[in-house]
């Protein structure tokens, strides 16, 4: 998976900065938005390897139920790595709708008044809905500590 968007995104690079006219290489803020989002699903993977590799991942293993032979240094861990992904998966999918907004703002001229005013009205709405997700997901258990 991480290949195929990879090498997706590499295409939609190429495509949006062969078609730029030459005296202006530089990638525009939805190329940006859209390399973050992969930077960050990249690094959901890596943990969800870390997960994977202490054993939270093995359908064989009830991380949950206390073991006298198992300590509970691997579950804090995996609580931590779940508590950190929750905040990367939100980033993810947010960079990949503010690229899809700035992308419509690149498409739709300004005469264009109505659909211009819905891409703003929904980028309010998406960034207000972002940062609020993003406090609900941080202090859903305050103080934070106590998650683990």
């Amino acid at each position: 998976m991480i290949t195929v968007t990879f090498i997706l995104l590499v295409f939609r690079l190429y495509v949006r900065l062969s078609r730029k006219s030459t005296r202006n290489l530089v990638p525009g803020l939805s190329d940006l938005c859209i390399i973050l989002a992969w930077v960050s699903f990249l690094i959901e993977a890596i943990l969800d390897s870390v997960l994977n590799n202490i054993g939270f991942l093995n359908p064989d293993t009830n991380m949950w139920v206390p073991s006298a032979s198992r300590s509970t240094g691997p579950l804090v861990l995996a609580l931590k790595i779940l508590y950190v992904e929750n905040v990367l998966y939100l980033n993810t999918m947010y960079f990949v709708k503010v690229s899809m907004l700035l992308l419509y703002c690149e498409w739709f001229p300004q005469y264009m008044k109505k659909t211009r005013l819905a891409i703003r009205i929904t980028s309010w709405i998406v960034a207000i809905s972002w940062i609020s997700e993003l406090f609900i997901c941080a202090f859903s258990c305050w103080p934070v500590h106590r998650n683990w």
